[in-house]
């Protein structure tokens, strides 16, 4: 009985000194062909400068009275007025629309006995033009004088009602702006591999890299420049 405990305590010895011994040998292995892969990571910039397609443009009039029918027969002259204004410079109707009309009545505050404004009511209205015709919009924003001999006053451009310009279509110039962002990764990493003294092996990994659309410049919202890089990971070999 003795003789079979021994002889079990023995087996098991050289079965984890083996086992021992197998991982270490797995693990030198793994280690050697780690340090043996040689990448090189690189970027590859792609810009592009393009002109807005949709004008989002909000025309806001404001109004004050101390008669509430008043203040709102002249709000619904406004809509009117602007309206016709941006038919006559060439829009359609279904490119605009009209928000509902806010009248505040400032009495109804509970700030009112320090409010020192002569009047009790202001309104407000907003028409929003949306339209494709970039520099048709452009063009009647120069002309929105002509409201404002017509008695409407045009509410500066806010936070809350901005002229907007957009482009949509990232869709059409998509691929070859990740063309050009790898043909560029890749001038680069031939470059690092030729200073290094390798040659430009496969790609392990590549990522696109998101796009951003940018204003051009302050001055020039309806210039938008477009970007995106893309990093790539490529084998060196000697």
């Amino acid at each position: 009985m003795e003789n079979k405990k021994q002889n079990f305590f023995i087996a098991g010895l050289f079965i984890s000194l083996g086992l021992i011994i197998s991982a270490t040998i797995i693990s030198k292995t793994l280690i050697e062909i780690k340090s043996s892969e040689r990448v090189v990571k690189v970027k590859g910039l792609a810009t592009r400068e393009v002109d807005a397609n949709l004008v989002i443009w909000p025309i806001t009039c404001n109004e004050v009275s101390n008669n509430l029918k008043s203040i709102n027969t002249k709000l619904l002259q406004n809509k009117k007025t602007i309206i016709d204004f941006l038919v006559a410079e060439g829009f359609q109707l279904n490119e605009i629309s009209v928000a509902t009309p806010q009248i505040k009545d400032n009495q109804a505050t509970e700030y009112y006995s320090n409010n020192k404004n002569p009047y009790r009511y202001f309104g407000k209205l907003t028409v929003t033009l949306r339209s494709n015709k970039v520099q048709k919009a452009k063009e009647s924003m120069l002309k929105v004088n002509k409201l404002i001999d017509k008695n409407i006053v045009i509410a500066p451009n806010n936070y809350e009602h901005q002229i907007e310009f957009i482009y949509t279509e990232l869709n059409k110039i998509k691929p070859a702006m990740i063309e050009e962002a790898t043909i560029n990764a890749r001038k680069s990493a031939d470059k690092f591999a030729k200073d290094s003294g390798s040659e430009l092996g496969k790609i392990k990994t590549a990522n696109q890299g998101q796009f951003s659309i940018l204003n051009r410049d302050r001055n020039t919202p309806d210039k938008k420049i477009v970007r995106v890089v893309s990093t790539i990971v490529y084998y060196l070999e000697d």
